[in-house]
């Protein structure tokens, strides 16, 4: 069963340490983010146009 927000306790509830806590996305530098972001962006990318590469590498598009 889960809880409603009503029903936390305070230990249930995850907060950062502040608002310069180092752990928050926020606070990271922007080289940081930007790595982040282009690991995800690629790993969609990827698991997008992957299948295609799989469907040409097998021969399926010189049918057509």
């Amino acid at each position: 069963m889960s809880s409603t927000p009503s029903e936390a306790k305070p230990d249930d509830i995850v907060d950062w340490a502040g608002p310069d806590d180092p752990a928050n996305p926020r606070n990271w530098r922007k080289g940081i983010k930007l790595i982040h972001v282009a690991l995800i962006s690629i790993f969609t990318l990827y698991t997008q146009v992957e299948p295609v590469g799989q469907d040409w590498r097998h021969g399926w598009l010189h049918d057509i």
